[in-house]
């Protein structure tokens, strides 16, 4: 009887599998085309698969709906807040070519447009840009779900999990979700390069998945193709795609690469041109300012030595995310082969070779080896990106292939233990809660600049660029006597000060603030050393030489900030106040009438002539001139109060005027 059980269940299983193995490409797609009754469709299989669709909403607005009033940071400045492109919709043109600048978005059309929709319609607003970063997250979390549900529907699979994929599929959804590695490309909203890339790299397969056990899977087809499409267009990782696509049919469906490309020719032909794409933007070189191959400072070899320790800290960081540190810039590079170089090196060799030898013997989990090492690649072998060797956010899509493998080698090992189901459930919700608090947890690092770059000091107190980004945090917050420290400690890491003039700039402004006003002379004086042609140096340098009143040298570095750059009008404006203290009101009134001629809609460009013509008593010219002002700015106080003075003051100037204009 007993061996007639487990006959009878086997034949059960092979059934529900033969069952499952029918469903479309689509989670949601009506069974209604297979001819099956619509109160069929709302059975149980349907309610389950809903509530794992409304687990994983749930799951991800709770881990992260408190990241909604995180300020932009370090990138966002020229990606969003500097960046024009991204100020107009229309035309479309600066969005979509491939034009090169500094911004991370650059030959990136996708993310641009997304952030353009943002700024069309809440402006600067970081909450919208939030919410859409969070709402990419969750989608890509939807995506993995469909691809692991799709994979255990197989009929490789089905026999064993499934009348249990969407159970497994939305364990491995959530656990990718919440875990705190994540936090970075979601809270950052520049990143939002990175989960859309996701997303779209997960769309691909899952799509592919879909239509490799699809009756019907034209339309499978085409959404994989133009899921490559955008995600080729969001971020140059995508690259691997359509080989993983390729890798997957191979080994989970139809057993050869031979057999797969002769079977499906048209449709990996579409995934293939979807290079074109990427070929395109990069045509001319966006990325020249981060990846150098003739670097002197960091040599490919050099880098590919340094990323084997990285690789390896990436998965220690997956099974113990603690510390999460923003910017790792201070990273130690690798020069020489030593023994922590053949240590990591070792590890990762017996992983690639365990992955090529599953690969040749159709194993399962050698997709996962592919899956990690083949995403990853672009950006952690040997191409140099010498702006950030190290990011968190790069681990966004092969966290996927860590996650799956943990599930199911603990799901394997408690069977084999005859471990209790409800035992189970209680592990998974438990380790799902930890990881969720975590990321709760380290979203409030990200809250504000000042709490990011202070959280990121201290775990890196040697990181000369999160030393400088904390001081300019305070800076901004008015903390100038707290930011001196950082601002020093960064000028005392930089191996090179003569290429830093920002930070002499930055430590410029602090003493000015403090009132340490020869200190602040000391600061400008070594910018305009390292930057002679900045006109901004000389003009920063000679308002320091005024609140000392040496107005020689202020004249001096205001005349020079004009000579570099004619169009000056603050260093024009200072220049003219200190002409006209000498009594030099011939040299005062050619600055002015050119700040009038620069600037005719600008207030103080009027009332500075007017100053000057009550200063030559000239009260009947200096009166139009002040009224005019008041005209463009009403709410200039200081100025309609001198006005008021010299009416005043001066009666017979008031009418004198109208009996000239009578």
């Amino acid at each position: 009887m007993a061996k007639k059980r487990v006959k009878s269940e086997s034949d059960r299983k092979r059934v529900v599998a033969a069952n499952l193995q029918a469903h479309s490409c689509s989670i949601g797609e009506s069974e209604s085309r297979r001819g099956v009754s619509s109160a069929s469709r709302m059975g149980p299989g349907a309610l389950e698969l809903w509530l794992c669709v409304l687990a994983i909403f749930l799951c991800g607005l709770l881990a992260f709906s408190n990241n909604l009033d995180g300020e932009f940071i370090f990138d966002d400045y020229p990606a969003i807040i500097d960046n024009p492109d991204i100020k107009s919709l229309l035309p479309p043109w600066p969005l979509l070519l491939p034009t090169p600048n500094s911004s991370p978005l650059a030959a990136r059309p996708v993310p641009s447009v997304s952030v353009a929709i943002n700024y069309a319609i809440g402006g600067l607003d970081v909450r919208g840009y939030h919410v859409f970063n969070n709402a990419i997250h969750v989608l890509a979390a939807f995506a993995l779900f469909a691809l692991v549900r799709s994979t255990l529907l197989l009929p490789r699979f089905s026999t064993h999990f499934g009348l249990a994929a969407n159970r497994y599929a939305l364990l491995v959804a959530v656990l990718w979700m919440v875990h705190p590695l994540q936090t970075e490309a979601v809270n950052y909203i520049s990143q939002r390069t990175e989960t859309l890339m996701g997303l779209f790299y997960l769309a691909t397969l899952s799509f592919a998945a879909g239509a490799f056990r699809s009756s019907r899977p034209q339309f499978c087809y085409v959404m994989a193709v133009v899921s490559c499409v955008l995600g080729m267009a969001s971020k140059e990782v995508m690259v691997s795609a359509p080989l993983l696509v390729l890798l997957y049919d191979r080994l989970f469906v139809l057993g050869t690469f031979r057999k797969a490309l002769l079977t499906r020719r048209w449709f990996y032909g579409c995934l293939a041109a979807s290079w074109a794409v990427l070929i395109f933007y990069q045509l001319n070189n966006p990325r020249a300012s981060s990846v150098l191959f003739d670097s002197v400072e960091l040599s490919v070899l050099d880098y590919f030595r340094t990323q084997l320790s990285i690789v390896v800290h990436y998965l220690r960081q997956a099974f113990w995310p603690y510390p999460l540190i923003l910017d790792s810039h201070d990273w130690p590079v690798t020069r020489n082969f030593s023994g922590g170089f053949f240590l990591s090196a070792t590890l990762l060799a017996v992983m690639i070779g365990a992955t090529i030898w599953g690969v040749q013997r159709s194993a399962w989990w050698s997709f996962l080896g592919a899956w990690f090492f083949c995403i990853l690649a672009p950006t952690s072998s040997f191409i140099p990106i010498v702006t950030e060797i190290v990011a968190e956010r790069r681990m966004y899509l092969p966290l996927a292939a860590v996650v799956v493998s943990v599930v199911f080698t603990v799901d394997y090992v408690w069977r084999k233990g005859h471990g209790g189901t409800h035992a189970k459930v209680v592990l998974s919700v438990l380790v799902i809660f930890t990881m969720a608090v975590m990321t709760w947890s380290r979203n409030q690092d990200y809250r504000t600049e000042l709490s990011i770059w202070a959280d990121t000091v201290a775990k890196r107190p040697g990181n000369a660029r999160a030393q400088e980004n904390l001081g300019k945090a305070l800076m901004k917050e008015g903390h100038f006597a707290e930011a001196v420290q950082p601002i020093m400690e960064a000028l005392r890491l930089t191996p090179d000060r003569q290429q830093d003039p920002e930070l002499y700039t930055n430590l410029g402004r602090i003493f000015s603030q403090l009132g340490r006003f020869q200190k602040a002379i000391d600061a400008y004086q070594q910018v305009v050393v390292m930057s002679p042609n900045d006109a901004l140096a000389q003009y920063n340098l000679g308002n320091a030489f005024i609140r000392v009143n040496d107005l020689e040298k202020a004249e001096f570095s205001f005349q020079k900030a004009i000579t570099l750059d004619p169009a000056f009008i603050p260093a024009k404006g200072n220049l003219g106040m200190i002409l006209m203290k000498k009594g030099d009101y011939a040299g005062a009134e050619a600055q002015f009438q050119s700040i009038r001629t620069l600037a005719p809609g600008v207030a103080s460009s009027h009332a500075m002539l007017a100053d000057l013509r009550v200063e030559q008593g000239r009260f009947a010219e200096a009166i139009p001139l002040y009224r005019e002002a008041v005209r463009i700015d009403p709410g200039a106080q200081n100025i309609s109060e001198r006005l008021a003075a010299i009416l005043a003051a001066h009666p017979e100037a008031a009418d004198n005027l109208l009996q000239n204009r009578q």
